[in-house]
Protein backbone atom coordinates (compact mmCIF):
# COMPACT_ATOMS: atom_id res chain seq x y z
CA UNK A 1 0.00 0.00 0.00
CA UNK A 2 1.35 3.38 -0.99
CA UNK A 3 1.58 6.15 1.35
CA UNK A 4 -2.07 8.15 1.64
CA UNK A 5 -1.65 11.24 2.41
CA UNK A 6 -5.11 14.00 3.43
CA UNK A 7 -5.49 17.68 4.33
CA UNK A 8 -8.44 19.79 4.75
CA UNK A 9 -10.83 21.13 2.36
CA UNK A 10 -11.08 23.96 0.73
CA UNK A 11 -14.76 24.58 1.75
CA UNK A 12 -13.64 23.67 5.71
CA UNK A 13 -10.96 25.76 5.94
CA UNK A 14 -13.01 28.39 3.93
CA UNK A 15 -15.86 28.69 6.38
CA UNK A 16 -13.90 28.77 9.61
CA UNK A 17 -11.15 31.80 8.48
CA UNK A 18 -14.21 33.84 7.49
CA UNK A 19 -16.66 32.75 10.27
CA UNK A 20 -13.97 33.96 13.07
CA UNK A 21 -14.05 37.72 11.68
CA UNK A 22 -17.75 37.98 10.78
CA UNK A 23 -18.61 36.33 14.03
CA UNK A 24 -16.15 38.40 15.86
CA UNK A 25 -17.58 41.82 13.98
CA UNK A 26 -21.31 40.76 14.91
CA UNK A 27 -19.58 40.33 18.64
CA UNK A 28 -18.47 44.02 18.31
CA UNK A 29 -21.15 45.83 16.81
CA UNK A 30 -23.83 43.88 18.74
CA UNK A 31 -21.84 44.79 22.37
CA UNK A 32 -20.00 48.59 21.29
CA UNK A 33 -23.51 50.31 21.77
CA UNK A 34 -24.42 49.51 24.83
CA UNK A 35 -28.35 50.29 26.45
CA UNK A 36 -28.40 52.96 28.44
CA UNK A 37 -30.90 51.06 31.26
CA UNK A 38 -29.12 47.92 32.61
CA UNK A 39 -32.72 45.91 33.09
CA UNK A 40 -34.46 46.15 30.28
CA UNK A 41 -35.14 43.90 27.04
CA UNK A 42 -33.26 45.94 25.04
CA UNK A 43 -30.11 45.30 27.29
CA UNK A 44 -31.20 41.49 27.71
CA UNK A 45 -31.55 41.00 23.27
CA UNK A 46 -28.12 42.77 23.31
CA UNK A 47 -26.48 40.79 25.77
CA UNK A 48 -28.48 37.62 24.15
CA UNK A 49 -27.06 37.87 20.69
CA UNK A 50 -23.40 39.41 21.97
CA UNK A 51 -23.35 36.08 23.78
CA UNK A 52 -24.29 33.98 20.94
CA UNK A 53 -21.54 35.90 18.97
CA UNK A 54 -19.34 35.76 20.97
CA UNK A 55 -19.18 31.82 21.27
CA UNK A 56 -19.96 31.36 17.42
CA UNK A 57 -16.61 33.22 17.23
CA UNK A 58 -14.62 31.05 20.55
CA UNK A 59 -15.50 28.13 18.49
CA UNK A 60 -14.32 28.73 15.23
CA UNK A 61 -11.30 29.86 16.34
CA UNK A 62 -11.28 26.24 18.33
CA UNK A 63 -11.97 24.66 15.04
CA UNK A 64 -9.42 26.69 13.35
CA UNK A 65 -6.82 25.70 15.26
CA UNK A 66 -7.77 21.92 15.88
CA UNK A 67 -7.36 21.87 11.44
CA UNK A 68 -5.28 18.32 10.89
CA UNK A 69 -3.49 16.45 7.85
CA UNK A 70 -3.91 12.65 8.10
CA UNK A 71 -1.04 10.37 6.59
CA UNK A 72 -1.72 6.89 6.19
CA UNK A 73 1.03 4.45 5.69
CA UNK A 74 1.55 0.35 5.71
CA UNK A 75 2.06 0.20 9.52
CA UNK A 76 0.93 3.77 10.95
CA UNK A 77 -1.76 6.01 10.51
CA UNK A 78 0.00 9.61 11.48
CA UNK A 79 -2.03 13.01 12.40
CA UNK A 80 -0.82 16.27 12.36
CA UNK A 81 -1.91 19.30 14.02
CA UNK A 82 0.45 22.07 12.01
CA UNK A 83 -1.20 25.00 14.32
CA UNK A 84 -0.89 23.45 17.59
CA UNK A 85 2.47 21.91 16.72
CA UNK A 86 1.43 18.84 17.11
CA UNK A 87 1.57 15.18 16.09
CA UNK A 88 0.13 12.00 16.89
CA UNK A 89 1.49 8.79 15.11
CA UNK A 90 -0.56 5.52 15.94
CA UNK A 91 0.72 2.10 15.06
CA UNK A 92 -2.35 -0.37 13.62
CA UNK A 93 -1.12 -2.91 16.47
CA UNK A 94 -2.53 0.21 19.51
CA UNK A 95 -5.70 0.93 17.01
CA UNK A 96 -9.14 -0.56 19.60
CA UNK A 97 -11.75 0.60 17.39
CA UNK A 98 -12.72 2.03 14.31
CA UNK A 99 -16.89 2.93 13.70
CA UNK A 100 -18.12 5.09 11.18
CA UNK A 101 -21.74 7.10 10.79
CA UNK A 102 -23.23 8.94 8.27
CA UNK A 103 -22.79 12.75 8.68
CA UNK A 104 -25.67 15.17 7.83
CA UNK A 105 -25.37 19.10 8.09
CA UNK A 106 -28.96 20.77 7.61
CA UNK A 107 -29.46 24.21 7.31
CA UNK A 108 -33.12 25.84 8.33
CA UNK A 109 -34.30 27.93 5.33
CA UNK A 110 -37.08 29.95 4.46
CA UNK A 111 -39.01 27.45 3.16
CA UNK A 112 -37.94 24.53 5.48
CA UNK A 113 -35.23 22.31 6.24
CA UNK A 114 -32.82 21.20 3.52
CA UNK A 115 -29.95 19.25 3.47
CA UNK A 116 -26.46 21.09 2.98
CA UNK A 117 -23.59 18.70 3.22
CA UNK A 118 -24.13 14.42 3.15
CA UNK A 119 -21.00 12.92 4.05
CA UNK A 120 -19.27 10.22 6.54
CA UNK A 121 -17.40 10.51 9.55
CA UNK A 122 -14.94 7.60 11.04
CA UNK A 123 -13.96 7.46 14.57
CA UNK A 124 -10.69 6.05 15.70
CA UNK A 125 -10.06 4.36 19.03
CA UNK A 126 -6.80 3.59 20.90
CA UNK A 127 -5.92 4.04 24.36
CA UNK A 128 -8.81 5.66 25.77
CA UNK A 129 -8.72 7.91 22.93
CA UNK A 130 -11.05 8.50 20.45
CA UNK A 131 -10.12 10.72 16.84
CA UNK A 132 -12.97 11.94 14.77
CA UNK A 133 -12.44 12.35 10.97
CA UNK A 134 -15.32 13.39 8.86
CA UNK A 135 -15.25 13.63 5.33
CA UNK A 136 -16.60 17.47 5.61
CA UNK A 137 -13.40 18.76 6.31
CA UNK A 138 -10.81 16.27 5.07
CA UNK A 139 -10.00 16.35 1.30
CA UNK A 140 -9.91 13.02 -0.51
CA UNK A 141 -11.91 10.76 2.34
CA UNK A 142 -12.95 8.50 0.06
CA UNK A 143 -9.50 6.78 -0.11
CA UNK A 144 -9.40 6.85 3.92
CA UNK A 145 -12.36 5.29 3.90
CA UNK A 146 -12.43 2.10 1.72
Amino acid sequence: METLKFRPTIRGIFILVMGIPLCGWLFYVSITPLPKKIFSLETFITFAFGSFSFICTMMSIYYFFKIKFIRLDNDSLTIIYPLLFRKITIPFSHISKIEDEPQIIKVSTRSGVSTFFEGKRIFIQFENKKIDIDSFQTNNFDDLDS
